[in-house]
């Protein structure tokens, strides 16, 4: 929790209960979203992200099955000390 996940041109296929989903994520430019919680049994990572629809800008949860990535890049970064961003 806390690390930042990078999206970018990414595609997810697979299942949620017994429906077939399909997600394009980060097309165009990259998603960045901060990790609330991983669950390593499922390979969900829940993550808090901008809602940057016109005049609705705010925080939404999502969550990605990374098992279900088809194409495209998930990168983790991890946290920054403090003193890394201090002058």
């Amino acid at each position: 929790p806390g690390d930042v996940l990078v999206v970018e041109e990414a595609k997810f296929k697979g299942h949620k209960g017994l429906q077939s989903y399909h997600q394009n994520v980060g097309v165009g430019q990259p998603l960045f979203a901060v990790i609330g919680d991983f669950e390593a049994k499922k390979s969900k990572v829940k993550v808090f992200q901008a809602n940057q629809h016109v005049g609705h800008q705010s925080v939404e949860s999502a969550s990605y099955r990374l098992e279900d990535l088809k194409s495209g890049t998930v990168k983790v970064r991890g946290q920054c000390a403090r003193n890394q961003w201090q002058s």
